[in-house]
């Protein structure tokens, strides 16, 4: 993707050639072979510029963009939201709050002011029962019920317990969660790696995570943890 300084959105393929020309347009990203465009109506386009899909529902506030073949939309009139296929049919009514991108076959919808997990049909896999949930992530999602974070797999199971008083970082199938006097570590099985003492400050580089002031050293898939004195 390149912008002309007068504002034209076009795109390059990867040996720098121009395979759609920059127009005014409001052109997005490519997800699913497909790039949605924002100007006075909303349409999607293929990686050659053609338009594949323009979507004709009414009462539409605002489409995004496709994941696993479904992109969400969000209502005028209700302000709820569902989901349309590449051939612009509504295949899940907009019953919902919120819900997300699909990400392995499920997205997170909100529905009565607590969180779940659809499948591609609407029907809630994971009960609407948090309130909050993160998208899955090495198939673990971080989830809060009250005030307490743990995390659940694909079928709803508690793999870290609701205890915690926050998620610190999800990283390479690394989870870090503070409960005040610690911070506990787990693996993406719920397995518990280390736990340190609270009252160390957390540094983060890129890949590795630093508890800096803990008593020992650790290396955990790509993080290293250690004492390495206050900041």
């Amino acid at each position: 993707r390149f912008a002309t300084e007068s504002g034209k959105i076009g795109f390059l393929n990867q040996k720098g050639k121009i395979v759609i020309q920059e127009t005014k347009d409001n052109i997005n990203f490519f997800s699913d072979g497909l790039a949605m465009v924002e100007n006075k109506e909303t349409y999607y386009i293929d990686n050659k510029g053609k338009t594949i899909l323009k979507p004709l529902l009414k009462d539409v506030e605002r489409y995004w963009h496709f994941f696993e073949g479904l992109a969400n939309f969000k209502t005028k009139s209700t302000q709820l939201m569902g989901f349309i296929n590449k051939a612009g049919k509504v295949v899940v009514q907009p019953n919902f709050q919120y819900v997300s991108d699909f990400n392995n076959g499920l997205a997170a919808a909100k529905l009565n002011n607590k969180y779940g997990f659809i499948d591609k049909k609407g029907n809630f896999i994971v009960a609407n029962e948090y309130d909050d949930a993160k998208d899955f992530e090495n198939g673990l999602s971080v989830v809060k019920k009250g005030n307490q974070y743990g995390a659940i797999d694909a079928k709803g199971a508690v793999v870290v317990p609701l205890k915690y008083k926050d998620l610190y970082e999800f990283k390479d199938g690394l989870l870090i969660f503070d409960n005040d006097d610690t911070y506990d570590f787990y693996n993406t099985k719920g397995k518990t790696l280390i736990s340190e003492k609270a009252g160390k400050k957390i540094r983060i580089f890129s890949t590795d995570t630093l508890i800096l002031n803990g008593s020992k050293d650790y290396t955990l898939n790509n993080y290293i943890v250690g004492n390495y004195g206050q900041l």
